[in-house]
């Protein structure tokens, strides 16, 4: 009954890899109280990503699948939607965006509305129809072409639960009479759309044009479709709105989902409030390393808000009470007030130590040189005492700087190190040097990790190359049965996932390389 309409929806969510103009076309088109809106680029640029998502990321058992599908709808319909050409001599206007919102439930459905850009508003509407027919022939007979005019405009039945118009050089195709009917007043009146919603203008202000793909989710849809126990309501109150977007920047696929909270609730200020921005400058960047995360919480505000009777803050004093039975270190006195909350933690893929996962290194920036070195004697006399009876402690320098060392009961040997910048520690004294004599990252040579971290960034983690990381992806793959995902795993290029926080906007952004695939023979 609804093959088609679901074959639509279905495709543009598949293939809109892209989102354009967010200057209000469609928006203007869609009422206010919608739920979920999303947005494509133009459409010349979908069938493009499209055709690189069949041919490089997709194995050989999806591409033969997608492709017959695609073999089947042409055969039927005479449409290749794989070819800009093919949609563009069909009457689709592919210079524009294809869009969908969807609504609360009408009675027990959702109640969805989709718009497709047409070259001749006039001939649209009979197009689409033969479309319908031709798509699933056996099926024509439930074919209804009823029509009724609403305010000039004329509204037809193809289905249950399909109603189209055309407006705008939109095809619009609703699931109710009602939903087509809100649209065709909108055409008109322009009041009450979604291209006038405060938290839309916001959305497109700092999200604009930067995926291909992009949703924005409304607080209606949370607090309509989630139950409202103590905890989830408030924090479903704090949400003004939430955001995706998905896009293809050449070999490199990007991802984003981000949260806007309302600046006049409580809870949203507090637990926003445990995020720091504004320390990278201190974070250390070593070129040749093969992974690197920075983050970074304001330890000063945890522990203040901690001071209270909050249940979660258990695990942040127990975590406290570790660091001080297995370092020595008081968190309160030692570090806390000359800490400024950022940490590095950098790796390297070895065979070494470290249970084989390779060589990491951690790196906590301090404020107060003096205090460095205060705390690394203090933490050199805490493991002299824990080890050197069973010789598995001693010091050495590494480069021109001191350090200890100390073997743990699992035979694991560590460094600890420091210079006026802070600590270090790690299981590898080649990596050690590395990040001793390496510079802090506003200071290291041009790459894509300088240009990504800014002043807004609270987390990062940067993967060029991981051994540990692959074996894990693929191991998990074949438990599934999955075992073409190999092939993509070995393609996998630079990684990047980073966080940043503006005010009461949070995102989180992920960005994957992918290497061309190797062509057969």
């Amino acid at each position: 009954m609804k093959k088609f309409y679901f074959a639509i929806i279905a495709f543009f969510l598949t293939c809109s890899i892209s989102f354009g103009q967010m200057s209000g076309d469609s928006e203007s088109l869609v009422p206010a109280d919608v739920s979920i809106f999303v947005k494509s680029k133009e459409i010349s640029k979908l069938t493009k990503t499209m055709n690189y998502i069949v041919n490089n990321l997709m194995d050989e058992k999806q591409r033969g699948e997608f492709i017959a599908k695609r073999d089947e709808f042409k055969k039927n319909t005479g449409i290749d939607y794989l070819d800009e050409k093919s949609l563009r001599s069909a009457g689709v206007d592919t210079d524009r965006s294809v869009s969908l919102a969807n609504f609360e439930k009408d009675i027990s459905d959702d109640v969805n509305l989709l718009l497709i850009p047409v070259l001749n508003e006039d001939e649209a509407v009979l197009r689409f129809m033969e479309v319908i027919r031709r798509i699933n022939p056996d099926d024509s007979a439930e074919l209804k072409n009823v029509t009724t005019r609403y305010k000039n405009q004329t509204v037809y039945e193809l289905k249950d639960k399909m109603y189209v118009t055309c407006v705008n050089k939109y095809i619009i195709v609703g699931s109710t009479s009602d939903i087509i009917k809100k649209a065709i007043d909108l055409k008109d009146s322009r009041n009450n759309t979604l291209i006038l919603d405060e938290n839309y203008k916001d959305f497109v202000s700092r999200i604009g044009d930067g995926y291909d793909l992009n949703v924005f989710l409304t607080k209606r849809f949370f607090v309509n479709r989630f139950s409202k126990g103590n905890d989830e309501g408030s924090l479903l109150d704090s949400i003004d709105y939430i955001a995706a977007g998905i896009g293809l920047d050449k070999n490199k696929i990007q991802i984003n989902a981000s949260a806007k909270f309302a600046k006049d609730n409580q809870s949203a200020k507090e637990y926003l409030n445990f995020l720091k921005t504004g320390v990278h400058a201190s974070s250390i960047y070593i070129p040749t390393a093969d992974s690197t995360m920075f983050f970074s919480l304001d330890y000063q505000y945890i522990n203040k808000f901690c001071k209270g009777e909050v249940e979660w803050c258990e695990q942040y004093h127990s975590l406290k009470e570790l660091v001080k039975r297995e370092t020595g270190i008081d968190f309160d006195k030692d570090l806390l007030p000359y800490f400024n909350g950022g940490i590095n933690i950098i790796s390297q893929d070895s065979t070494s130590s470290f249970g084989g996962f390779g060589d990491a290194l951690v790196f906590v920036p301090m404020t107060n040189p003096a205090k460095i070195e205060t705390l690394w004697n203090n933490m050199k006399k805490f493991f002299q005492a824990k080890y050197s009876k069973s010789k598995k402690f001693g010091e050495e320098k590494i480069g021109s700087n001191k350090s200890f060392w100390f073997i743990d009961e699992n035979q694991m040997r560590f460094f600890v190190s420091y210079d006026k910048r802070g600590i270090y520690a790690g299981n590898s004294t080649v990596l050690m040097k590395s990040g001793l004599a390496a510079n802090t990252v506003t200071q290291s040579k041009s790459s894509r990790y300088k240009d990504i971290i800014n002043d807004k960034t609270f987390y990062i983690l940067n993967i060029k190359k991981s051994s540990f990381l692959n074996m894990f992806i693929q191991m998990g793959a074949q438990a599934q049965g999955n075992s073409n995902v190999a092939g993509l795993v070995n393609r996998l290029g630079e990684i990047f996932l980073y966080s940043e926080k503006n005010d009461n906007f949070i995102s989180l952004n992920l960005e994957i390389e992918i290497k061309e695939a190797k062509s057969k023979k």
